[in-house]
């Protein structure tokens, strides 16, 4: 029985994809009629345009629930088609990635360093002869990270 309202709900979501691409076609068209004809002017027809198909895409995606959009964001190349601004902005949005990014810097610049200044960071450590410099990096970095926890 499950097999079947799986069924059904993958039968409604395709209705409901293929009523929304055939409304985004239909609107195209009626827009490039409307052209033929005189009646729109360049700018305002393409922001009408495409407010129009983020309205609809707006009305789908909140019919949705949050893992299917989440689904949706990993079966398409989304991030390859975002700018370098919008994807400043969605990394500045989420804290994970701010912390990840500053966390990834403060590497590369330990990584310039030679190891005797590496093992200076790590003063009062014992064992640091042995180890490598990627080593010694991720002993930094969590020194670091444990330095900041217990600060706050």
């Amino acid at each position: 029985m499950p097999r079947n309202n799986l069924r059904l709900a993958k039968g409604v979501d395709d209705v409901i994809r293929h009523f929304i691409l055939a409304t985004i076609i239909l609107f195209d068209v009626i827009i490039q009629a409307s052209d033929l004809i005189g009646l729109s002017k360049g700018k305002s027809r393409k922001k009408l345009y495409h407010k129009n198909q983020v309205d609809l895409a707006r009305k789908y995606l909140d019919a949705k629930e949050e893992q299917e959009i989440r689904n949706l964001l990993e079966e398409g190349e989304i991030i390859s088609s975002l700018n370098k601004e919008t994807l400043v902005d969605l990394i500045l949005s989420n804290p994970e990635l701010i912390n990840t990014l500053i966390i990834n810097e403060r590497k590369a610049s330990l990584m310039q360093m030679k190891n005797n200044e590496l093992r200076s960071l790590l003063k009062g450590s014992d064992k640091l002869s042995r180890l490598r410099k990627d080593q010694l990096v991720d002993l930094v970095l969590l020194n670091e990270t444990v330095g900041k926890i217990s600060e706050e």
